[in-house]
């Protein structure tokens, strides 16, 4: 830009990594569920897997850049770090935009979830119990299920089970 006669200025802001967790109504902290939140880039320099902190019950990762390596993670996660298989995850998707969305399962369920209702990058991935206190709820409940929240509606996965497409219940 300042070769073109442009200088660029600074505008301070909040971190993706908070504001949107936040603007799907999940904290990354909350007394008594996670005292904790580790940020991190799921896309690494040349390609590099994020280091996987051992699993802590009050800790929430937030793993930047991370919606195409999904799989990659969850199996990190679990496979290599014992991550619980029935421990929260949600991918945010274009946080704050108008095509906001957040799809909610566990680490055992999230990436059939994400194959049935596809993945629309830029994205994170927060990791962690925090992400059903605001909710009530626990999609590791019932085989299967998961949420999907745009800006304007909340849709559990369920309904896909009963022949509802992921249009279907994804349309406004």
């Amino acid at each position: 830009f300042r070769q073109h006669g442009y200088e660029p200025e600074v505008v301070p802001g909040l971190s993706s990594a908070l504001s949107g967790p936040a603007l799907c109504g999940i904290p990354v902290t909350h007394r008594g569920v996670a005292d904790q939140v580790l940020l991190m880039s799921g896309s690494n320099r040349q390609g590099e897997l994020p280091q996987i902190p051992p699993y802590l019950s009050t800790r929430t990762l937030v793993i930047l850049m991370s919606v195409k390596r999904l799989a990659v993670l969850v199996e990190l996660l679990t496979k290599q770090h014992h991550y619980p298989a029935d421990l929260p995850v949600a991918m945010v998707e274009r946080a704050g935009c108008t095509d906001q969305r957040m799809v909610k399962g566990t680490l055992e369920t999230i990436i059939e979830i994400v194959e049935r209702v596809g993945a629309n990058p830029p994205g994170l991935i927060v990791v962690g119990h925090a992400i059903n206190v605001l909710y009530g709820t626990d999609a590791s409940q019932e085989e299967g299920s998961g949420i999907v929240q745009d800006r304007y509606r909340q849709t559990s996965l369920l309904g896909f089970y009963a022949g509802e497409s992921a249009a279907s219940a994804l349309s406004y």
